[in-house]
């Protein structure tokens, strides 16, 4: 039994080594804070409970190896990166945290609107003004300016009963398989919350699903996983005639009344994953599109991501690219900067078109109209400000192009102050 047990905990523990090593040469700050957190959760667990104190002091000492041996390979640059926090040089965290708080203060109750944080920041940045945030780097913080003490409330609400009712169940179970389990998952949904002080794990899909599951799976493990000593009572004996009549009809009724009251769980089962994993997909192809729109008109003969020159030759491309990207933005219509990068190619078509024009080529030669080349740029760039109406920059293309498509319009001057 020990020779047959060594061989699957040595693989165990090499790739949890090699796990922890590859966090911490990842240079994550949040990350390391998080594995840490999890790391004391997990022994001060484990040493409530006699059956796993020696087991939980040898996982401990376990981690504390692998913790050394991370920090031999990369202390030196993990160091760096916590001396960062003092650099006033760097990006600071905590100033993106006060301008988001002064943000909340304005919409206290009910905050500014799920994931509009991007659009309205702007407006309350007091540093790093050539820096775009889309995230406040702080999943708490972003959440409580985003829905306001409603939304922040509900969901430390979820937070605390999930950990309380988990570790009241926990305390109470006596399955080995259960007990680790759960004090597994547990630890992992600390480690997730910790790092989310810094980041905004959970506007990332694979992040947001990842603890998802692990928080479910240890729910279920704790509260449908049979413990030790628990198994199904035995049916009743009854005669040949007695199995075969009615005790087999109403086993049947029942069993048909279970599966009917089973439906709506299992079209729950699908159709919610389903509705979750919608939206990632959703984005993922719009990127396809996207990225193909810019490949299409990328100079290969170059080491950047150029665009080919305008010429007759390459007429085609720009308007593939065109297609592609609003293709995207069709996809995901809530994305200003694909309209913006659409407008990009037909202002620059125009111009290219315009000064053809003004040499004595034709459009029918260029096969481009000057005017409908202009609308569309004009109709792109309108998007892109309505979704985004606080972004300098799509204020200052709008100008540029405004400049050329309605000279003397005062349009462009509007834009322009909006930009300043």
């Amino acid at each position: 039994s020990t020779r047959a047990e060594f061989a699957p905990v040595v693989l165990y523990s090499f790739v949890a080594t090699l796990l922890c090593a590859s966090l911490f040469v990842t240079f994550s700050r949040g990350g390391v804070l998080g594995f840490l957190s999890s790391g004391v959760f997990f022994t001060a667990l484990a040493a409530s409970r006699k059956s796993l104190k020696k087991g939980g002091l040898a996982v401990a000492f376990a981690a504390a190896f692998m913790l050394v041996f991370a920090l031999s390979l990369s202390w030196s640059e993990i160091e760096s990166r916590f001396i960062e926090i003092t650099d006033a040089d760097k990006i600071l965290r905590p100033d993106v945290w006060t301008d988001s708080i002064r943000m909340w203060f304005d919409f206290p109750v009910s905050g500014i609107g799920l994931g509009a944080f991007n659009s309205v920041y702007r407006l309350y940045q007091s540093k790093y003004p050539l820096v775009t945030f889309e995230h406040a780097e702080n999943d708490y913080v972003e959440l409580l300016v985003e829905t306001g003490v409603l939304g922040a409330g509900a969901v430390t609400s979820l937070i605390v009963l999930f950990f309380y009712s988990a570790l009241k169940k926990w305390r109470g179970r006596h399955g080995g398989f259960v007990k680790c389990m759960a004090i597994g998952g547990l630890s992992s949904c600390v480690a997730l919350i910790v790092h989310s002080l810094t980041d905004f794990n959970m506007r990332i899909p694979a992040n947001a699903m990842t603890l998802t599951v692990i928080a479910a799976g240890t729910y279920a493990v704790l509260f449908n996983v049979p413990g030790r000593g628990t198994h199904a009572k035995p049916a009743p004996a009854s005669s040949k005639q007695g199995w075969r009549g009615s005790g087999a009809d109403a086993e049947d009724k029942t069993s048909a009344a279970a599966r009917g009251r089973n439906y709506p769980a299992v079209a729950a089962a699908i159709f919610f994953p389903a509705f979750l994993l919608f939206f990632p997909l959703k984005g993922l192809v719009s990127e396809y599109y996207y990225f193909a729109g810019y490949s299409a008109v990328d100079d290969k003969n170059t080491d950047y991501r150029d665009g080919k020159p305008i010429s007759q030759e390459t007429i085609s491309d720009y308007k593939e690219a065109a297609r592609l990207i609003e293709t995207a933005s069709y996809i995901s219509p809530n994305r200003a900067d694909y309209y913006k990068d659409a407008a990009g190619i037909y202002a620059a078509l125009a111009r290219w078109n315009s000064a053809m024009s003004t040499a004595g080529v034709t459009d029918r030669a260029t096969g481009l109209d000057t005017r409908a080349l202009y609308d569309n740029a004009f109709f792109n760039l309108i998007k892109a400000v309505e979704l985004t109406p606080v972004n300098p920059w799509y204020h200052l293309t709008t100008s540029g192009v405004l400049e050329d498509f309605l000279p003397g319009s005062g349009l462009s001057e509007k834009h322009l102050r909006m930009a300043v």
